[in-house]
């Protein structure tokens, strides 16, 4: 780090700290906060469900791991239900970041789905925000050509979800154009991405349970203050409960998808700030139930340990791929000690 910048830190401190008071203690109109303390004593099935991902660029190959799990929690029980993992090489090798991404969240969503067609009246609940999973844009092209794609690689990613496969179905699809010597990069993004929109499709759609999403962090603002709600309701809120964050329309937030719009543009979300325990934090739940949503909470309270669903953060904690795993896995491999390219910076200490 440079000198100037610890520099500009220690000058500007008094006045950083001033405005982030003056953030903070600009009140807000209509913040509500509701206990769920009375509401129904039900007991529900959650099914917790995160994924990790990890990877080592070297110069020609991208070499990546992607993990998920899911875990059941009821009658104050919490165990491992199933999990799914792959490690690979990427084909072709272009963007790694966000294909990789998309791959572990098809594991996830595999998994949710799973738990859906499986447990009746169960709760699945994914770590995030399920608008975003919606809405996240995409910087380049590639989703546009789902509109070209041969239709056999819809059928074959239909039947890996019609028999509850665990795995990355439009990964195989993707090998097989390579091997065949086309120029895929654009539409290996279409056929990876179709397959997410399809799970996504399906996972709203399943009327055997109800389909939750939790969030640490939001940048949503409906409240007038110049902070996100979370902070808000974290600031001017004490004990547990909860504030009704109102339905959301997708159709308002995404102008298109290139795949089962006509559902999408009907779909609509419960959104709702919830604090689980006192002390805790403000966390942003987003739903595809509108109603029974306090004893819901209730019920989520009881599993929670530090203010966050104990389910949840096993789960996260149990799938996390870290960089020394990644090293270890290249060692198995015999991949340890290939050029990756940044090996000058390390010379001068930096990554």
């Amino acid at each position: 780090m440079l000198v100037e910048v610890v520099d500009t830190a220690l000058r500007r401190r008094e006045e950083l700290l001033a405005k982030m008071r003056r953030l903070r203690d600009r009140s807000p109109l209509g913040v509500t906060w509701h206990s769920f303390d009375d509401a129904d004593d039900d007991d529900y099935l959650f099914v917790g469900v995160d994924g990790s991902r990890n990877m080592i660029l070297y110069r020609g190959y991208a070499l990546y791991a992607v993990a998920a799990e899911s875990v059941l929690a009821r009658y104050g029980r919490v165990e491992v239900c199933r999990r799914a993992a792959d490690v690979d090489i990427l084909i072709p090798y272009w963007l790694p970041e966000e294909r990789i991404r998309l791959y572990m969240s098809i594991l996830e969503l595999r998994l949710a789905l799973k738990a859906l067609r499986d447990l009746e009246g169960c709760v699945v609940v994914l770590d995030g925000s399920l608008i975003s999973m919606l809405v996240r844009p995409w910087k380049y092209g590639g989703a546009a050509h789902i509109k070209y794609l041969d239709t056999s690689a819809h059928e074959r990613i239909l039947d890996s979800v019609k028999r509850e496969e665990l795995c990355v179905a439009s990964k195989e699809i993707v090998e097989e154009m390579v091997e065949e010597g086309r120029e895929v990069r654009e539409e290996a993004l279409a056929v990876e991405y179709l397959e997410y929109l399809t799970l996504m499709y399906e996972v709203l759609r399943e009327q055997e349970g109800e389909v939750a999403a939790i969030a640490k962090q939001s940048e949503a603002h409906g409240l007038a203050g110049g902070l996100p709600d979370v902070a808000l309701y974290e600031h001017y809120t004490r004990g547990p409960g909860y504030a009704p964050g109102g339905e959301v329309a997708l159709a308002r937030l995404k102008g298109s998808l290139p795949a089962y719009w006509e559902f999408f543009r009907e779909l609509k979300l419960t959104v709702a700030y919830v604090r689980l325990e006192r002390g805790g934090p403000v966390l942003r739940l987003e739903t595809t139930r509108r109603e029974g949503l306090p004893s819901i909470l209730k019920c989520l309270s009881r599993y929670s340990v530090g203010g966050y669903p104990y389910f949840m953060a096993k789960a996260h904690r149990d799938v996390v791929i870290s960089n020394r795993d990644m090293e270890s896995l290249a060692r198995i491999l015999g991949l340890y000690g290939m050029r990756t390219g940044r090996e000058v910076l390390e010379v001068w200490g930096g990554r």
